[in-house]
């Protein structure tokens, strides 16, 4: 079993709603230039912010908020027609300033975590997603420098095989899709604010060498992440 520290503790949780499962994990960076200044910020109680682990660099796993209670990580989220997410899911902050790469020791730990959780909970592969993934208009973690293919080789989340790319329909057409694989996303028919969003929200998940613009890779990753669900 992960070695976990228990010294710090979050005093920013609450209840979750009776009879809620835990089939979702999402995950952030810090934004932070250390693990000590996110610890700080994520046990303030004036923050109002928490996760129910943190990860450092060095591959420390800090347990902030007990797994049954509902740490507040998320905000104002959605996903898979499912609003507030932090009633049904586990946070994981990783120690990242956003702008770097994320370290051996750090991936390794958040591995074995998620194999931990979901060997415990119901966990669903199409949910292990990040911050950006439930808030494409205000949150970009954790980033396109994260690994989600290293995650999913290893049984952790869906990153699927790329075949061929594909033409791109229009644009109601990729918002259906996008809709239907579990952003929120209105059907407009126009490439507004929030379609760029969820659209770079997107790429930076399965398409991160290509992340600000819709190409053929990205419709051929969409479709073939419907095709698996």
């Amino acid at each position: 079993m992960l070695k976990k520290n228990y010294k710090f503790t979050s005093p920013n949780f609450g209840l979750r709603p009776i009879g809620m499962l835990i089939d979702t994990i999402i995950i952030h960076y810090t934004e932070m230039k250390d693990d000590i200044s996110a610890l700080k910020r994520l046990c303030d109680v004036e923050t109002e912010v928490s996760s129910h682990y943190l990860i450092s660099k060095k591959g420390e796993v800090f347990s902030l908020v007990p797994d049954h209670l509902r740490a507040w990580h998320a905000g104002p989220s959605c996903w898979r027609n499912r609003e507030k997410v932090n009633d049904f899911s586990i946070g994981i902050e990783l120690d990242n300033n956003g702008k770097e790469e994320f370290s051996i020791p750090l991936m390794r730990s958040l591995i074995k975590l998620c194999h931990e959780l979901i060997q415990v909970y119901p966990i669903d592969q199409f949910n292990i997603i990040g911050h950006s993934d439930v808030i494409p208009s205000r949150k970009f973690d954790p980033g396109r420098l994260f690994d989600w293919q290293i995650l999913a080789k290893r049984g952790i989340g869906i990153y699927p095989e790329l075949l061929e790319e594909v033409d791109i329909p229009e644009v109601t057409m990729i918002q259906n899709m996008l809709a239907k694989y579990g952003y929120k996303i209105e059907i407009t028919g126009i490439m507004d604010q929030l379609t760029i969003d969820v659209m770079r929200a997107f790429n930076e998940h399965f398409n991160p060498s290509c992340f600000e613009v819709w190409n053929k890779k990205s419709q051929a990753m969409l479709q073939a992440l419907l095709t698996t669900r």
